[in-house]
């Protein structure tokens, strides 16, 4: 479970910026958290970004997406020589300077303090620590001032100095050591890599295309999966898997009818060896007669594609635990939908595994199913840079009426719109 996260110098945001996803000491509705082991603490199930079109609603979710995906990917997707891809805020004299993530998760019951500091070309600094019976511990720190740029707590056994000398100045210790079956901190990668998904925003264009482990295509999965699909009132009462593998055979032999070269042939070819079985979805859509008519997916409504993409991950958290970030969470879906989906996660009843949703939105009807330490507001200043306030630092009460208060402006969060129509207007003739 993530207890909280914080970043600076990344997109929009300059300023180290920090989301909790502790739960305040109000009462508020729903009343669904989590109690963080070995202390009084609560977690937060859900946290919802609100902001103005282009505030750095997205550069939130960015920035976490950025820790998770250089955890997973910065030692086996990365080249030698290839650059840190950060995105430093550049409307300022931030652009040069170094930036940081660090976050706090809990791993099979224990507390863990991670982060990161980085420029264009290389990590400058990286840091763990545990918290056993509730005493900070250092697993390990990577940086200037320890002992040839390492420094190594007495509880991280293992072949430590072997794994530090491998880690390229352009890849974290965390993404190596998992690489080498480290026992104590692979875990902790899996945290990462298998316990948190990302989705950006839109839709990809994946054509009705699905990776072959993708959680909506696992047969335990498949009734939950019709269940949902038929609740969400789409007029869909089954779906159907297919290979495609054949599409890839005409693939090939397109492109040695259109006279590509060798080489291009077998880098397309280890292309799709790498990416694994693919699986082409398609919908069942109800008949007169109670049969089932399947379309191609790209045939689908946009909302239709959107949930079926959202599906995966969150069966997947709510089933067994875990992390689902996604930017535009309701994009093209039915705020009733939306808000639906959402309340999978704050209902007690249904999320027991511990299941978080951390999200932007510009729909104000998600607003009635959240806490209001479940908000959080995004501005961008006359310069450029974003800030990220808690709806929690106003001065709300629980029977405030929080959407009526947030479409005012009273929060935050909104755009300050001039007169449209007078842009489009004439001068009245002479």
């Amino acid at each position: 479970m993530l207890i909280r996260f914080g970043f600076e110098n990344l997109y929009s945001f300059p300023d180290y910026t920090e989301v909790p996803l502790t739960a305040a000491r109000i009462s508020d509705v729903p009343s669904h958290t989590f109690r963080l082991p070995g202390t009084e603490e609560s977690l937060l199930p859900a946290i919802a970004i609100y902001g103005a079109n282009a505030a750095g609603k997205s550069n939130v979710i960015g920035a976490f997406a950025f820790l998770r995906n250089e955890v997973v990917g910065s030692f086996v997707n990365r080249k030698p020589t290839a650059p840190v891809p950060r995105s430093a805020f550049r409307l300022g004299a931030h652009a040069s300077a170094e930036s940081r993530v660090d976050c706090d998760i809990v791993v099979d019951g224990a507390r863990y303090h991670y982060g990161f500091a980085c420029d264009d070309e290389k990590f400058t600094e990286e840091w763990l620590y545990s918290w056993p019976r509730g005493v900070q511990r250092l697993l390990f720190y990577r940086g200037e001032g320890a002992e040839d740029g390492w420094k190594f707590g007495p509880s991280l056994r293992g072949r430590k100095k072997l794994i530090a000398s491998a880690t390229r100045p352009n890849s974290l210790f965390l993404s190596t050591a998992a690489q080498q079956n480290h026992e104590t901190l692979t875990p902790l990668y899996a945290a990462f890599e298998s316990g948190m998904y990302y989705r950006p925003a839109g839709l990809a264009d994946r054509g009705g295309v699905f990776l072959d482990d993708d959680p909506i295509l696992r047969e335990e999965n498949k009734e939950k999966v019709v269940q949902l699909l038929k609740a969400s009132d789409l007029g869909i009462q089954d779906f159907r898997v297919d290979r495609t593998e054949e599409n890839y055979r005409r693939l090939i032999d397109k492109m040695k009818e259109d006279g590509a070269s060798e080489d291009r042939i077998k880098e397309v070819e280890k292309a799709i060896s790498d990416i694994g079985p693919l699986r082409t979805v398609r919908l069942g859509h109800a008949k007169a007669d109670g049969t089932a008519d399947y379309f191609d997916y790209r045939n689908e409504s946009r909302g239709t594609q959107m949930l079926l993409d959202r599906l995966g991950p969150l069966l997947q958290v709510l089933s067994h635990g875990g992390l689902y970030v996604v930017d535009e969470f309701d994009s093209g879906m039915h705020p009733h939908l939306a808000a639906a989906l959402l309340g999978l996660f704050t209902n007690a009843g249904v999320n027991r595994k511990g299941a978080q949703i951390l999200f932007s939105t510009h729909t104000s009807e998600l607003l009635e199913g959240l806490r209001r330490d479940e908000i959080a507001l995004v501005e961008k200043s006359t310069v450029g840079s974003s800030t990220l306030t808690l709806l929690t630092e106003y001065r709300t009460k629980k029977r405030d009426d929080i959407r009526r208060g947030y479409m005012a402006g009273r929060f935050g969060g909104v755009p300050t719109l001039d007169d449209l129509a007078r842009i489009f207007q004439t001068e009245p003739a002479a």
